[in-house]
Order: C-alpha cells, then structure tokens, then sequence
C-alpha cells in the first residue's frame, strides 16, 4: 500500500544545501581568478620594468611603482646603483606577489574543501535520516495494520458469536412459537372433525368446513414460516454436484411428477460451493412449483440446463405451466404470496421464498420471468474454481 513520506523534505533541504554551496564555489573561483589575473598582470608589468631597465631605457617615477620612484631622485646613488637598485625592488615584489598568489590560492583551496566536506556530510546525514525515518515510519504503518487487522478479526468473531447467539435464539423461538400456536390449530381441527362426524346439519357443516380449512391452511403457514426461519442455517460449506443434488430432488418428488404424467429434461450440471441439503432444497421447491402449476390442458413439460462462466454457475429450471403475471415477478418471492389466483392450484406461497432466503446465503440470487408458454427460473450459484 503507497504511503506519504512527509521527511523527505530533509532530503531535499539537502539537495538545495548542496546547490547552494555550488553556486558559492563557483563565485569563489570567479573571484581567484580575477586576483590570479591582476597578479599575473603585475609579474608581467615587473619582468618588463626589469627588462627596461637592464636595457638602459630611461624610466621616469610615473613609470614605476609609488615605493620605487624615489629611487631615481636619490642623489647618492649614480646610475649604476639606481638600476640595481630598481632591479632589486621589481624582484622583491614579484617575489611578494607570487607569496600572496600562492596564499591566496591555499586559503581559497582550504575553503573549498571544507565546503565540499560539509557538503558531501550533510547529504549523507540526510540520506540516512531519510532511510532511518523511512524504515521507523514503515515499521509503524505495519505495526498499525497488524493492529486494525486484529481488532477486525475480534470484532468479526464477535459478530460471528453474536450472529450465531442471535440466530439459535430464533430458532428456538420459532420452533416455540410453532409449538405454542400448533397446539390450539390441533385442537380445533380435532374438535371440527368431531363436530363433522357427529352429523351437525346444513349449513353449519359448510362453515365447518370452511374453520377447518381455514385451519389447515394456519397450519401450513406456520410450517412456512419455521422453513424460512431455518433456511439457510447451516453454516457448512462443501463442493456440491448439482447432477446429484437434482437426483435427489427429483427421487422426493419423483411420485407427484408420475401422477401429472410429466417429463424432465435436463443438461450436464456443474460442481458449486454450499450446503448440500439447502441446494437439494432450493432445487426442490422450483421443481414442485412447475409440477403443482402446471396447464391442466397440456402435458407438463420441465427442462433443466446449466451453463457456466468464470465465476458463476447459471442454472435455468423451465416449464410450460400456468406461468405468471410479469407484475408479480418479485412479490412472488415474499412469504404466502403466490403467483396464480385464489382459484387456482393450491399453494402455500412458502417455496421460493424459502429459495430467495438459501441463496441470498450462499451469495447467490434467483430470478423468474415469464415466457411465451410457461415459467422460466434462473438460478446463479457461484462455481468452485478449478473444477
């Protein structure tokens, strides 16, 4: 993961150090060689005054430097001795220029290599304060991770606790309630049959058999609702051969599909990541549907395909039902909602929404459509890789 490095700036202020004293160099040198040259230009100036003089040339004072004019107006000396005596004096100042040439060019040498030295040390103590804040900043950042990271898996276990608390406490309370609201259903449906046996007259027998109807059907939806309470419970997950899985569903309802006299038709199917029971479950409760909706004008007809992506498994369940109005394409998958009319065949309006509620645990997601003639079911599962 990139992150800032804010002390980089010292590296920089480095740089920017070592700039400066560049630029500081190349004025020094800029100044040496303006005082090399004059000094070279007074040698020169010398060596030829000495020329002038050895070669017997008249010199006036304004020829001469301030301290050696005096010498032509010294009346004890004759001639000889004046030009030995300059002689002398252009030697002694070239002698002392070429000392001071020499100590300035030690003395601007001494700078610079001081210069250069602290420089080079700067950039390196800033090369290494760099590394060194770079490797603490670093450690740090892991340390911070490994932090996050272990409060992320506590706070997960202890959702995952609380999950699991939360959901054995429901299951208990949907078993209780189920218990708790079956018993008196058992009763009155015990008491309605008695009632019916015992020969009870029109039309009182007809609002009997409404109340036990009506009864049964309480009953039903209470079964629906412990199903979807308890659906997708299991938190096991293990590679699950949907071929095996639809043989199993079919062999439970292999006796409803002989008695509509309908046929399956079905593809090579894939391996995907679940529970085995929860898929036998979703795969059985499509399947009952196209069976229990099936036209009552034709044969049923249920063909069952499958094809497979880079990460998901696309399974298609269609029949050649009653179908279903496009406006109930989603309300079907709420609890006792059904697709068809009250006049329609019998349903509890529990199965796909026990289907939706599966899924949505294993990170699938099932859809459903109208066709032409029938129901499609379309069913995403994600696959296991490398199989």
């Amino acid at each position: 993961m990139p992150r800032r490095r804010p002390h980089r700036w010292l590296l920089f202020g480095a740089v920017a150090l070592v700039g400066l004293l560049v630029v500081g160099f190349v004025v020094r040198a800029m100044a040496l060689h303006r005082d090399v040259e004059a000094m070279r230009a007074e040698v020169v100036q010398n060596v030829a005054l000495m020329q002038a003089v050895d070669g017997g040339e008249t010199l006036g004072p304004a020829d001469l430097p301030p301290e050696l004019g005096a010498v032509l107006t010294d009346a004890s000396l004759d001639a000889d001795g004046r030009r030995q005596a300059l002689v002398s004096g252009l030697r002694a100042r070239n002698r002392a220029v070429s000392v001071a040439l020499g100590e300035a060019w030690d003395r601007s040498e001494r700078q610079m290599l001081g210069a250069m030295g602290f420089a080079v040390a700067t950039l390196a103590l800033a090369l290494v304060l760099v590394v060194l804040i770079d490797r603490a900043a670093e450690a740090r950042a892991v340390a911070l991770e490994a932090q996050v990271e272990r409060e992320a898996r506590a706070r997960q276990a202890g959702l995952v606790e609380e999950l699991a608390f939360t959901n054995t406490r429901m299951d208990r309370f949907a078993v209780a309630l189920s218990h708790d609201l079956r018993a008196p259903l058992r009763a009155a449906i015990a008491h309605v049959e008695l009632a019916r046996r015992a020969g009870v007259e029109e039309p009182a027998m007809g609002h009997l058999g409404q109340v036990l109807a009506s009864t049964r059907r309480m009953s039903e939806m209470l079964d629906g609702m412990l199903a979807v309470a308890r659906a997708g419970r299991d938190p096991s997950i293990v590679p699950v051969d949907l071929d095996e899985a639809l043989d199993e569903a079919l062999a439970r309802l292999q006796a409803d599909l002989d008695e509509a006299g309908g046929t399956l038709e079905r593809g090579s199917l894939g391996v995907v990541p679940g529970n085995r029971l929860d898929v036998i479950s979703v795969l059985q409760n499509v399947l009952a549907n196209a069976i229990r909706y099936r036209h009552p004008e034709r044969p049923l007809r249920v063909v069952v395909s499958g094809a497979r992506d880079s990460d998901t498994f696309h399974l298609v369940v269609d029949d050649n039902g009653v179908g279903v109005d496009p406006g109930m394409r989603e309300k079907v998958f709420d609890l006792f909602v059904r697709g068809v009319s009250d006049s329609g065949p019998e349903g509890s309006g529990v199965g796909l929404a026990v289907c939706r509620s599966v899924l949505d645990r294993m990170g699938g997601r099932i859809s459903l459509e109208p066709l032409a003639v029938g129901t499609r079911v379309s069913i995403d599962l994600r696959v296991v890789p490398g199989r």
